[in-house]
Protein backbone atom coordinates (compact mmCIF):
# COMPACT_ATOMS: atom_id res chain seq x y z
CA UNK A 1 0.00 0.00 0.00
CA UNK A 2 2.93 2.33 0.57
CA UNK A 3 3.48 2.75 -3.17
CA UNK A 4 -0.13 3.69 -3.92
CA UNK A 5 -1.96 6.87 -3.09
CA UNK A 6 -4.78 8.89 -4.67
CA UNK A 7 -3.62 11.13 -7.49
CA UNK A 8 -3.59 14.88 -6.95
CA UNK A 9 -3.14 17.89 -9.22
CA UNK A 10 0.53 17.91 -8.22
CA UNK A 11 1.13 14.27 -9.20
CA UNK A 12 -0.71 14.81 -12.50
CA UNK A 13 1.54 17.78 -13.32
CA UNK A 14 4.60 15.76 -12.31
CA UNK A 15 3.53 12.97 -14.69
CA UNK A 16 3.03 15.51 -17.48
CA UNK A 17 6.50 16.99 -16.90
CA UNK A 18 8.06 13.52 -16.99
CA UNK A 19 6.32 12.61 -20.26
CA UNK A 20 7.13 16.00 -21.75
CA UNK A 21 10.83 15.53 -20.96
CA UNK A 22 11.02 12.08 -22.60
CA UNK A 23 12.34 12.43 -26.15
CA UNK A 24 12.49 8.86 -27.45
CA UNK A 25 9.42 6.97 -28.65
CA UNK A 26 10.27 3.83 -26.69
CA UNK A 27 11.01 5.78 -23.53
CA UNK A 28 7.74 7.65 -23.80
CA UNK A 29 5.77 4.42 -24.31
CA UNK A 30 7.42 2.94 -21.23
CA UNK A 31 6.53 6.04 -19.23
CA UNK A 32 2.94 5.96 -20.50
CA UNK A 33 2.57 2.37 -19.33
CA UNK A 34 4.03 3.07 -15.90
CA UNK A 35 2.21 6.38 -15.33
CA UNK A 36 -1.08 5.34 -16.90
CA UNK A 37 -1.39 8.30 -19.26
CA UNK A 38 -1.48 8.45 -23.06
CA UNK A 39 0.61 11.52 -23.79
CA UNK A 40 -1.06 12.40 -27.09
CA UNK A 41 -4.47 12.68 -25.40
CA UNK A 42 -3.11 13.79 -22.04
CA UNK A 43 -1.42 16.95 -23.31
CA UNK A 44 -4.61 18.07 -25.05
CA UNK A 45 -6.91 17.14 -22.19
CA UNK A 46 -8.64 19.42 -19.67
CA UNK A 47 -6.27 18.65 -16.77
CA UNK A 48 -3.37 20.39 -18.51
CA UNK A 49 -5.32 23.28 -20.01
CA UNK A 50 -4.23 26.52 -18.20
CA UNK A 51 -7.51 28.26 -18.92
CA UNK A 52 -9.42 25.45 -17.15
CA UNK A 53 -7.17 25.14 -14.11
CA UNK A 54 -9.59 27.10 -11.91
CA UNK A 55 -12.52 24.96 -13.01
CA UNK A 56 -11.25 21.39 -13.32
CA UNK A 57 -9.11 19.46 -10.87
CA UNK A 58 -8.41 15.82 -10.15
CA UNK A 59 -11.01 15.92 -7.39
CA UNK A 60 -13.68 16.99 -9.88
CA UNK A 61 -13.19 13.89 -12.02
CA UNK A 62 -15.46 10.87 -11.70
CA UNK A 63 -14.05 7.33 -11.54
CA UNK A 64 -15.83 4.36 -13.09
CA UNK A 65 -15.64 1.44 -10.68
CA UNK A 66 -16.85 -0.95 -13.41
CA UNK A 67 -13.79 -0.40 -15.60
CA UNK A 68 -11.43 -0.10 -12.64
CA UNK A 69 -12.36 -3.53 -11.31
CA UNK A 70 -14.46 -5.50 -13.80
CA UNK A 71 -14.07 -4.64 -17.49
CA UNK A 72 -10.37 -5.00 -18.37
CA UNK A 73 -9.66 -4.11 -14.77
CA UNK A 74 -8.11 -5.64 -11.69
CA UNK A 75 -10.30 -8.77 -11.76
CA UNK A 76 -9.28 -9.70 -15.32
CA UNK A 77 -5.62 -9.12 -14.47
CA UNK A 78 -5.70 -11.36 -11.39
CA UNK A 79 -7.72 -14.07 -13.13
CA UNK A 80 -5.08 -14.23 -15.87
CA UNK A 81 -2.24 -14.40 -13.36
CA UNK A 82 -4.08 -17.02 -11.29
CA UNK A 83 -4.61 -19.18 -14.37
CA UNK A 84 -0.90 -18.98 -15.22
CA UNK A 85 -0.06 -20.21 -11.70
CA UNK A 86 -2.65 -22.98 -11.98
CA UNK A 87 -1.13 -24.24 -15.24
CA UNK A 88 2.44 -24.03 -13.93
CA UNK A 89 1.95 -25.65 -10.51
CA UNK A 90 -0.91 -28.12 -10.95
CA UNK A 91 -2.28 -30.59 -13.48
CA UNK A 92 -5.66 -28.87 -13.67
CA UNK A 93 -6.90 -27.72 -17.08
CA UNK A 94 -9.80 -25.69 -18.43
CA UNK A 95 -11.72 -28.96 -18.76
CA UNK A 96 -11.50 -29.47 -15.01
CA UNK A 97 -12.67 -25.90 -14.42
CA UNK A 98 -15.56 -26.40 -16.83
CA UNK A 99 -16.61 -29.54 -14.98
CA UNK A 100 -16.47 -27.72 -11.65
CA UNK A 101 -18.40 -24.70 -12.97
CA UNK A 102 -21.11 -26.96 -14.44
CA UNK A 103 -22.02 -27.95 -10.86
CA UNK A 104 -23.16 -24.37 -10.19
CA UNK A 105 -26.58 -23.02 -11.16
CA UNK A 106 -27.42 -19.29 -11.16
CA UNK A 107 -30.32 -18.18 -8.94
CA UNK A 108 -33.54 -17.90 -10.92
CA UNK A 109 -34.38 -14.28 -11.69
CA UNK A 110 -30.85 -13.05 -11.04
CA UNK A 111 -28.77 -11.23 -13.71
CA UNK A 112 -26.50 -14.28 -13.93
CA UNK A 113 -29.49 -16.43 -14.92
CA UNK A 114 -29.81 -14.37 -18.12
CA UNK A 115 -26.18 -15.01 -19.12
CA UNK A 116 -24.25 -18.06 -20.29
CA UNK A 117 -24.10 -21.22 -18.22
CA UNK A 118 -21.17 -21.05 -15.75
CA UNK A 119 -19.16 -23.69 -17.65
CA UNK A 120 -19.20 -21.48 -20.77
CA UNK A 121 -16.92 -18.99 -19.05
CA UNK A 122 -14.07 -21.51 -19.09
CA UNK A 123 -13.27 -21.82 -22.78
CA UNK A 124 -9.96 -21.33 -24.56
CA UNK A 125 -11.05 -18.03 -26.18
CA UNK A 126 -11.27 -16.32 -22.79
CA UNK A 127 -8.18 -17.80 -21.12
CA UNK A 128 -4.48 -17.87 -21.86
CA UNK A 129 -1.51 -18.48 -19.61
CA UNK A 130 0.32 -15.29 -20.65
CA UNK A 131 -2.41 -12.66 -20.50
CA UNK A 132 -5.48 -11.27 -18.77
CA UNK A 133 -8.86 -12.96 -18.70
CA UNK A 134 -10.69 -11.87 -21.85
CA UNK A 135 -14.29 -11.89 -20.66
CA UNK A 136 -16.46 -8.79 -20.28
CA UNK A 137 -17.53 -7.22 -16.99
CA UNK A 138 -20.37 -9.69 -16.36
CA UNK A 139 -18.08 -12.63 -17.08
CA UNK A 140 -15.33 -11.26 -14.83
CA UNK A 141 -17.74 -10.89 -11.90
CA UNK A 142 -19.13 -14.41 -12.33
CA UNK A 143 -15.76 -16.08 -12.92
CA UNK A 144 -14.11 -14.45 -9.89
CA UNK A 145 -16.74 -15.98 -7.60
CA UNK A 146 -16.34 -19.39 -9.27
CA UNK A 147 -12.55 -19.27 -9.09
CA UNK A 148 -12.53 -18.31 -5.40
CA UNK A 149 -14.95 -21.18 -4.68
CA UNK A 150 -12.70 -23.55 -6.65
CA UNK A 151 -9.70 -22.37 -4.64
CA UNK A 152 -11.48 -22.89 -1.33
CA UNK A 153 -12.94 -26.29 -2.20
CA UNK A 154 -10.26 -27.86 -4.41
CA UNK A 155 -6.93 -26.01 -4.28
CA UNK A 156 -6.92 -25.40 -0.53
CA UNK A 157 -4.88 -28.59 0.01
CA UNK A 158 -2.02 -27.15 -2.06
CA UNK A 159 0.12 -25.31 0.52
CA UNK A 160 2.32 -23.75 -2.17
CA UNK A 161 -0.76 -21.98 -3.61
CA UNK A 162 -1.87 -20.41 -0.31
CA UNK A 163 -0.62 -16.85 -1.10
CA UNK A 164 -2.41 -16.88 -4.46
CA UNK A 165 -5.63 -18.21 -2.94
CA UNK A 166 -5.55 -15.57 -0.20
CA UNK A 167 -4.97 -12.84 -2.79
CA UNK A 168 -8.03 -13.95 -4.76
CA UNK A 169 -10.08 -14.07 -1.55
CA UNK A 170 -9.06 -10.50 -0.68
CA UNK A 171 -10.16 -9.32 -4.12
CA UNK A 172 -13.49 -11.14 -3.80
CA UNK A 173 -14.18 -9.46 -0.43
CA UNK A 174 -13.40 -6.09 -2.02
CA UNK A 175 -15.75 -6.81 -4.92
CA UNK A 176 -18.53 -7.84 -2.52
CA UNK A 177 -18.09 -4.49 -0.79
CA UNK A 178 -18.39 -2.71 -4.14
CA UNK A 179 -21.68 -4.53 -4.77
CA UNK A 180 -22.82 -3.54 -1.27
CA UNK A 181 -22.05 0.12 -2.03
CA UNK A 182 -24.56 0.00 -4.89
CA UNK A 183 -27.25 -0.83 -2.32
CA UNK A 184 -26.03 1.26 0.62
CA UNK A 185 -23.38 3.99 0.25
CA UNK A 186 -22.44 3.53 3.91
CA UNK A 187 -20.68 0.29 2.92
CA UNK A 188 -17.96 2.46 1.36
CA UNK A 189 -16.48 2.96 4.82
CA UNK A 190 -14.89 -0.47 4.43
CA UNK A 191 -13.39 0.11 0.97
CA UNK A 192 -10.12 1.67 2.08
CA UNK A 193 -9.25 -1.12 4.51
CA UNK A 194 -10.28 -3.84 2.05
CA UNK A 195 -8.12 -2.28 -0.67
CA UNK A 196 -5.15 -2.23 1.70
CA UNK A 197 -5.62 -5.95 2.36
CA UNK A 198 -6.07 -6.56 -1.36
CA UNK A 199 -2.82 -4.73 -2.17
CA UNK A 200 -0.91 -6.54 0.59
CA UNK A 201 -2.24 -9.95 -0.50
CA UNK A 202 -1.36 -9.27 -4.12
CA UNK A 203 2.15 -8.07 -3.27
CA UNK A 204 2.75 -11.23 -1.22
CA UNK A 205 1.55 -13.55 -4.00
CA UNK A 206 2.89 -11.72 -7.02
CA UNK A 207 4.70 -8.37 -6.97
CA UNK A 208 4.04 -4.67 -6.56
CA UNK A 209 5.88 -4.19 -9.85
CA UNK A 210 2.95 -5.70 -11.77
CA UNK A 211 0.32 -3.42 -10.24
CA UNK A 212 -1.23 -1.18 -12.89
CA UNK A 213 -2.54 2.41 -12.90
CA UNK A 214 -6.14 1.26 -12.38
CA UNK A 215 -5.06 0.20 -8.90
CA UNK A 216 -4.34 3.89 -8.23
CA UNK A 217 -7.70 4.99 -9.58
CA UNK A 218 -9.54 2.58 -7.30
CA UNK A 219 -8.32 4.56 -4.30
CA UNK A 220 -10.61 7.43 -5.31
CA UNK A 221 -13.76 5.31 -5.18
CA UNK A 222 -14.42 5.51 -1.43
CA UNK A 223 -14.25 9.31 -1.31
CA UNK A 224 -16.37 9.52 -4.47
CA UNK A 225 -19.12 7.33 -3.01
CA UNK A 226 -19.15 9.40 0.18
CA UNK A 227 -19.22 12.65 -1.81
CA UNK A 228 -21.94 11.58 -4.30
CA UNK A 229 -23.80 9.30 -1.88
CA UNK A 230 -23.91 6.54 -4.51
CA UNK A 231 -21.61 4.15 -6.36
CA UNK A 232 -21.01 5.54 -9.85
CA UNK A 233 -20.26 3.12 -12.67
CA UNK A 234 -21.07 2.45 -16.33
CA UNK A 235 -22.87 -0.89 -16.07
CA UNK A 236 -26.02 0.57 -17.62
CA UNK A 237 -24.06 2.14 -20.50
CA UNK A 238 -22.26 -1.15 -21.08
CA UNK A 239 -25.59 -2.97 -21.32
CA UNK A 240 -26.72 -0.41 -23.90
CA UNK A 241 -23.54 -1.02 -25.93
CA UNK A 242 -24.29 -4.75 -25.86
CA UNK A 243 -27.85 -4.09 -26.99
CA UNK A 244 -26.71 -1.93 -29.92
CA UNK A 245 -24.04 -4.46 -30.87
CA UNK A 246 -26.62 -7.22 -30.90
CA UNK A 247 -28.85 -5.16 -33.18
CA UNK A 248 -26.06 -4.63 -35.70
CA UNK A 249 -25.01 -8.26 -35.95
CA UNK A 250 -26.80 -11.47 -36.78
CA UNK A 251 -30.34 -11.35 -38.11
CA UNK A 252 -31.71 -8.37 -36.23
CA UNK A 253 -32.42 -6.48 -39.44
CA UNK A 254 -30.00 -3.55 -38.97
CA UNK A 255 -26.84 -5.16 -40.33
CA UNK A 256 -27.52 -4.69 -44.09
CA UNK A 257 -27.82 -0.88 -43.79
CA UNK A 258 -25.70 -0.36 -40.70
CA UNK A 259 -22.95 1.65 -42.40
CA UNK A 260 -25.50 4.09 -43.85
CA UNK A 261 -28.01 4.60 -41.07
CA UNK A 262 -26.41 3.28 -37.88
CA UNK A 263 -26.89 6.42 -35.79
CA UNK A 264 -30.51 6.91 -36.88
CA UNK A 265 -31.47 3.27 -36.30
CA UNK A 266 -29.81 2.99 -32.91
CA UNK A 267 -31.11 6.34 -31.68
CA UNK A 268 -34.65 5.51 -32.81
CA UNK A 269 -34.52 2.12 -31.09
CA UNK A 270 -33.26 3.76 -27.91
CA UNK A 271 -36.01 6.39 -27.94
CA UNK A 272 -38.69 3.78 -28.49
CA UNK A 273 -37.51 1.77 -25.47
CA UNK A 274 -39.70 3.38 -22.83
CA UNK A 275 -41.48 2.60 -19.57
CA UNK A 276 -44.52 4.03 -17.87
CA UNK A 277 -43.82 6.80 -15.36
CA UNK A 278 -44.98 4.45 -12.59
CA UNK A 279 -41.74 2.54 -13.19
CA UNK A 280 -39.95 5.25 -11.19
CA UNK A 281 -42.32 4.85 -8.27
CA UNK A 282 -43.48 1.50 -6.87
CA UNK A 283 -45.82 -0.95 -8.59
CA UNK A 284 -46.58 -4.64 -8.95
CA UNK A 285 -44.99 -6.51 -11.85
CA UNK A 286 -46.90 -8.71 -14.23
CA UNK A 287 -50.43 -10.00 -13.82
CA UNK A 288 -51.92 -10.10 -10.35
CA UNK A 289 -54.52 -12.15 -8.50
CA UNK A 290 -56.77 -11.30 -5.55
CA UNK A 291 -56.10 -13.31 -2.40
CA UNK A 292 -57.06 -13.26 1.26
CA UNK A 293 -54.01 -13.12 3.50
CA UNK A 294 -53.89 -14.11 7.13
CA UNK A 295 -53.88 -11.11 9.47
CA UNK A 296 -55.28 -8.64 6.92
CA UNK A 297 -58.96 -7.64 6.98
CA UNK A 298 -59.34 -7.14 3.23
CA UNK A 299 -58.24 -9.09 0.11
CA UNK A 300 -54.91 -8.12 -1.47
CA UNK A 301 -53.43 -8.13 -4.94
CA UNK A 302 -50.49 -10.52 -5.40
CA UNK A 303 -48.07 -10.76 -8.30
CA UNK A 304 -44.73 -12.34 -9.19
CA UNK A 305 -42.76 -9.28 -8.22
CA UNK A 306 -42.44 -5.63 -7.44
CA UNK A 307 -40.57 -2.69 -8.95
CA UNK A 308 -39.29 0.09 -6.68
CA UNK A 309 -37.65 3.14 -8.27
CA UNK A 310 -36.78 1.13 -11.38
CA UNK A 311 -35.35 -1.85 -9.46
CA UNK A 312 -37.10 -5.19 -10.00
CA UNK A 313 -37.67 -7.69 -7.20
CA UNK A 314 -38.84 -10.96 -8.77
CA UNK A 315 -40.01 -14.28 -7.43
CA UNK A 316 -37.15 -16.69 -6.64
CA UNK A 317 -34.62 -13.88 -6.34
CA UNK A 318 -32.82 -13.44 -3.01
CA UNK A 319 -32.45 -10.29 -0.91
CA UNK A 320 -29.23 -10.05 1.04
CA UNK A 321 -30.07 -9.09 4.63
CA UNK A 322 -26.54 -9.46 5.97
CA UNK A 323 -23.22 -11.14 5.31
CA UNK A 324 -24.71 -14.57 6.16
CA UNK A 325 -28.46 -14.03 5.73
CA UNK A 326 -30.72 -13.88 2.67
CA UNK A 327 -34.48 -14.00 2.09
CA UNK A 328 -36.14 -15.53 -0.96
CA UNK A 329 -38.68 -13.31 -2.73
CA UNK A 330 -42.09 -14.97 -3.12
CA UNK A 331 -43.86 -12.07 -4.83
CA UNK A 332 -45.33 -8.62 -4.47
CA UNK A 333 -48.37 -7.62 -2.42
CA UNK A 334 -50.65 -4.58 -2.75
CA UNK A 335 -53.08 -4.04 0.13
CA UNK A 336 -56.52 -2.46 -0.01
CA UNK A 337 -54.88 0.76 1.20
CA UNK A 338 -52.54 0.69 -1.82
CA UNK A 339 -49.52 -0.10 0.37
CA UNK A 340 -46.90 -2.29 -1.33
CA UNK A 341 -44.92 -5.08 0.30
CA UNK A 342 -42.59 -7.90 -0.69
CA UNK A 343 -43.58 -11.40 0.33
CA UNK A 344 -40.46 -13.33 1.45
Amino acid sequence: MCLFWPQTDETVNAAANRLRAERTTKGRKDCEQILGWNWENFQEGPLLAPELSKWISVDSLLYDSMHIFFNNGQICQLLGQWYAILVQHTTFTLCHLQTYASLWTPVRGSPAACGPKPAKYFNAKLWRADGDFRGDADAAAAVLALVVAFCEEVLVVEDSLTPYIESMQCLQKLVCCIWACKVSPSAALQLDELQKKHFAGYAKAWSRETMRPKWHYGLHVQAQVQRCNKMLDTWALERKHKFFKKLTTGNSGFAPTFSVSALLELSTADLQESHDVSWLDSTLLGSSVIKNLSGLPYPCEMSNGLVVKGVKYLRDQYLLLGSCTAAQVLGGIKTANADLFLSV
